[in-house]
């Protein structure tokens, strides 16, 4: 998913560098032609890498392993079957909903009436299914950013209930905005 979209932005951001500079060709078609000088070597390389850092950051940011962002581009949970209270993906509301009603409000921590983390809300379903006793511990997949619809690659299609929602939106926006300067 990185990779696709590393590349897929590099295509991008390089197309309309290109069409930004055969505009300014046009532009400039009456001036006398100049030769390639050190500032537009410069000029051409500190362009390119720019182009390559803003693609990273945008393919890297959704896998960072900071905790907060980590925890914002997790889609769902997928449990193991033998668990049948969740089928399917679960969202944090629902796994949210299933933890308020076994605990109860009074045993539940509080967070500033904000969904928990990830980490807590899957503690408190381990704890939920204990197996008296038994050593076998029950399977919890999380639904990242990348692999989200079975294959890894960018999450442009998002629902209303996504947290991602924002984040691919203003990509979106900005492919787009590329996409008309490109087309000028």
């Amino acid at each position: 998913g990185v990779i696709s979209t590393i590349g897929s932005q590099v295509s991008l951001f390089a197309m309309t560098f290109l069409s930004a500079i055969r505009l300014f060709g046009v532009w400039r078609s009456d001036k006398i032609q100049s030769r390639i000088n050190r500032n537009s070597r410069l000029f051409t390389g500190m362009s390119v890498l720019m182009i390559i850092l803003f693609s990273l950051i945008i393919a890297i940011v959704p896998i960072l392993p900071i905790p907060e962002i980590k925890d914002f581009f997790v889609s769902g949970l997928t449990f193991s079957p033998d668990v049948k209270l969740f089928v399917g993906v679960t969202s944090k509301k629902e796994v949210f909903a299933v933890i308020r009603q076994y605990f109860g409000r009074t045993r539940i921590p509080k967070e500033g009436g904000k969904l928990w983390s990830w980490d807590t809300m899957i503690n408190l379903v381990k704890q939920m299914f204990s197996r008296d006793g038994e050593d076998k511990e029950i399977s919890i997949t999380k639904l990242g950013f990348y692999g989200n619809d079975g294959v890894c690659l960018f999450k442009f299609f998002v629902t209303p209930e996504d947290p991602q929602r924002l984040f691919v939106w203003a990509i979106l926006l900005i492919n787009f905005i590329y996409f008309l300067t490109i087309s000028v």
